[in-house]
């Protein structure tokens, strides 16, 4: 793993919490693989936390669309 990619998975894990840093980890280093390569890097990093959201701003999605989604019309009947 390079450097760069430990501090930006640090950065995360700061900003949302720890475990979400940690299952980035993995999700990185399969997009390292993926890619060819050995070594998980910054890009792989970003990659994956673009793909996904923590906690916190699923929590604000949810917020945004909160009427979108809770308003249900019947379909048929």
């Amino acid at each position: 793993m390079e450097k760069g990619a430990i501090r930006k998975l640090t950065e995360v894990g700061a900003k949302s919490s720890p475990r979400y840093a940690v299952g980035l980890l993995s999700l990185a280093a399969q997009s390292a693989k993926t890619a060819g390569r050995d070594k998980v890097t910054v890009e792989d990093v970003e990659r994956v936390d673009k793909l996904f959201m923590d906690i916190g701003e699923a929590a604000d999605c949810l917020k945004q669309y909160e009427k979108k989604l809770m308003t249900h019309k019947r379909i048929c009947c």
